[in-house]
């Protein structure tokens, strides 16, 4: 009986090491009123550089107005120094759903928190071409990525490639 019960002790042990992601990134569905509403305190990466980008920005009342589209926010510290590098049509941001899994990717990634003289956030829209344009994550920072995908749900896989994993929470 004894080596059941140890058994059964270290197999719900492991199975929880294994089950738990990293709780540095959390993942949340984002279902603003508005896409114009940031919440406050938030702090998203900078542009470090860019060539040869072909970007159309969209506005977040375009946004606004789309249907059946989800938010997707992402908190993490980075632990070192990291770049994501943006592929054209936002190919290495992935959103695997928990039933089916298909794939998907965003349709807006938010870039800046104001534009200029604007009151209003501005997106990326996905349908951009681009050589080499990537945000820099300094160490020991705590970071926001907003995203926008034509469905998501608790559960689903987000992967940014070379940058993080996490399961959408809520």
């Amino acid at each position: 009986m004894k080596k059941i019960f140890y058994f059964f002790v270290v197999f719900n042990i492991t199975i929880s090491v294994f089950a738990q992601t990293d709780p540095t990134i959390k993942c949340r569905l984002w279902n603003p009123f508005s896409f114009c509403q940031l919440p406050d305190s938030i702090k998203l990466p900078d542009v470090i550089y860019f060539a040869s980008v072909s970007m159309r920005p969209i506005s977040c009342r375009q946004i606004d107005t789309s249907k059946n589209i989800t938010g997707v926010w992402v908190t993490f510290q980075s632990n070192k120094s990291t770049e994501l590098h943006l592929k054209g049509n936002f190919k290495n941001i992935s959103l695997i759903n928990s039933v089916d899994k298909d794939t998907i990717h965003p349709i807006a990634f938010l870039r800046k928190q104001r534009f200029m003289n604007s009151d209003e956030p501005i997106y990326d829209y996905y349908d951009f071409i681009t050589e080499d344009h990537y945000f820099v994550f300094e160490p020991r920072q705590k970071y926001d990525l907003f995203l926008v995908f034509g469905k998501s749900n608790k559960g689903d896989k987000l992967v940014i490639e070379n940058l993080l994993e996490g399961i959408i929470e809520k």
